[in-house]
């Protein structure tokens, strides 16, 4: 969908279905997984047929250059983050939720 309709950002909603499938959809509301995959199929129809009638692209195109800048580093702020508690540089502190990790380990 990418190539037909020129533009990558097509399918980035459907990336994360994998894991609500997994996670969400089997796991937590115990639907079967018959059924959680309708429920993909669906959704990928419901977005091919977004992506080859060009609404995506008038989304996209209503989207202002800032905000889609601030996504983005919105998102590199998160993964950043994500690694500095997983290496012990944040962690959870009582007084103002984040605290400075040990430097010394």
């Amino acid at each position: 969908m990418g190539i037909y309709a020129n533009l990558p950002l097509a399918m980035a909603p459907g990336l994360g279905l994998g894991a609500v499938f997994a996670f969400v959809m089997v796991g937590s509301m115990g639907l079967n997984w018959q059924t959680a995959l309708g429920a993909v199929f669906i959704s990928g129809v419901v977005f091919f047929l977004l992506a080859i009638t060009n609404v995506t692209k008038s989304i996209i195109e209503a989207i202002p250059k800032d905000l889609k800048s601030a996504i983005g580093v919105g998102i590199g702020l998160y993964i950043s983050f994500i690694g500095f508690k997983n290496a012990g540089l944040v962690v959870t502190n009582k007084s103002n939720i984040v605290g400075l990790g040990n430097l010394q380990s």
